[in-house]
């Protein structure tokens, strides 16, 4: 059946894309002075409805896929264009990996949104944990359930709460992946666990119920390491109700501020690509960080854009993205496919993004891991691995059919510590030891 021509363009976002579109533009309204006479919101489907004068300057307002956005920049007709993004991160990443210099503007985040003072309360009173948005591995629900799990195991009274609907998409970022049924996964994964209070899914609920239901201590909680994760809409509105947060330290929450707050490293952030016997290890390590860090006041304002940024004239668009065409080789035209899983298949693409990714996760200390393949390796190396983690730490997986391609060269000379499994060929060893002048460890 064909489909109404008026029907929105789908995205999973959607939801939370047009309650930005709403603040955003309210912002605008705000303030005058930035002189913006027409914006177009290259993410959401209302942007690809306005009506543009392409005789005067535009303003770009990019969400999530800000990493994409460097190569559309060909589609922009009018004379100046004005760029905006709402994280931090983002803005810094667009900023150095295309335009070289400081060009970005910033919309501040509590300028969007308001916020509740928080009020911490005590690990050890029952807690009703609340995460809210799409039941996703590019959310790592797996992640979570282990760490709420691990956090009961140790005494925590605790329930996890998951309002959403599941989808089945993977982290792009990380290549191409197999399709599997998401929900029935996680359906079996909580299954599977010897739960204290077992996880409540309510499936896809508005955010005027979930955020007024009645909890115990109310607290919400986001372990995303989502590469599009910019904002963060139901951290929000959890924090428009005054509720303490537990979220990691990745894109967009990075600029989240609260007088109650646990910040999880990404790196301690089990990742949903990864076998579940590691997740279970490190889900261990995020319970222990929880408990140890409690919940800490993160007030201190970030300084914002020192000036509004002029826009850029077509040429230093066009000469831009050439020079980030070049840098990458034919693989960058994989870039603009339905998703990045291909590009990132590419030596030349995955190179980008883990230097994309230093801006969205932050400083870290590598561990790598090289063996023939994860999926295989078994729980006991993990714990040798997870013995000598610590909350600085993260780690990055090589396979050895990839060990000489560039973006693996990038991960060796600056891991912080080297791990090979038994399925690494002798020659391999030769190769790290003699040439690169690496040590390693056995495991």
């Amino acid at each position: 059946m064909k489909i109404k021509r008026e029907t929105p363009f789908w995205d999973h976002c959607n939801t939370s894309m047009g309650y930005l579109w709403e603040k955003i533009e309210a912002y605008f309204i705000r303030h005058p002075e930035f002189n913006s006479l027409q914006r177009f919101y290259s993410d959401f489907h209302k942007g690809f409805s306005t009506k543009i004068d392409y005789k005067l300057p535009l303003d770009v307002i990019t969400f999530g896929d800000t990493f994409k956005k460097m190569f559309e920049s060909g589609l922009y007709a009018n004379p100046e264009v004005r760029f905006w993004n709402i994280g931090r991160s983002f803005k810094n990443m667009q900023d150095d990996l295309f335009f070289k210099e400081e060009s970005v503007n910033l919309i501040p985040r509590y300028e969007l949104f308001d916020r509740l003072k928080a009020s911490a309360h005590r690990l050890s009173e029952p807690m009703d944990l609340i995460y809210a948005g799409r039941i996703s591995a590019q959310k790592n629900i797996e992640g979570l359930l282990l760490t709420v799990f691990s956090l009961q195991k140790r005494g925590v009274p605790c329930r996890l709460h998951l309002f959403g609907a599941f989808d089945n998409q993977v982290h792009e970022h990380r290549g191409r992946f197999k399709s599997v049924d998401y929900q029935q996964k996680i359906e079996d994964l909580i299954n599977d666990l010897s739960w204290a209070d077992e996880p409540i899914l309510y499936g896809l609920v508005d955010s005027k119920e979930w955020a007024k239901k009645s909890y115990q201590n109310p607290t919400f909680i986001s372990l995303s390491t989502n590469f599009q994760e910019d904002f963060g809409v139901a951290v929000a509105q959890a924090q428009e109700e005054g509720w303490p947060i537990i979220v990691s330290d990745f894109g967009g929450h990075k600029d989240i501020l609260s007088e109650a707050m646990i910040k999880i490293p990404a790196g301690l952030c089990p990742q949903s690509h990864w076998p579940v016997s590691l997740c279970k290890e490190l889900a261990e390590k995020t319970a222990d960080y929880i408990l140890k860090e409690e919940f800490s006041s993160f007030e201190v304002e970030q300084k914002e854009c020192a000036s509004l940024f002029i826009g850029k004239s077509l040429a230093e668009l066009d000469h831009l993205r050439r020079e980030l065409v070049k840098s990458i080789g034919p693989s960058a035209h994989l870039v603009m496919r339905d998703n990045l899983n291909e590009f990132a298949d590419t030596p030349c693409g995955s190179l980008l993004i883990y230097r994309a990714l230093d801006y969205l996760e932050g400083p870290a200390k590598d561990i790598l891991l090289i063996s023939e393949d994860i999926t295989k390796d078994s729980a006991q190396e993990f714990k040798k691995i997870m013995s000598e983690w610590t909350s600085e730490n993260r780690l990055q997986w090589i396979s050895t059919a990839n060990l000489k391609h560039k973006d693996s060269t990038y991960l060796l000379l600056r891991a912080n510590k080297i791990f090979v499994t038994k399925s690494v060929a002798p020659e391999d060893l030769v190769y790290l030891k003699e040439v690169l002048g690496l040590s390693f460890t056995g495991l």
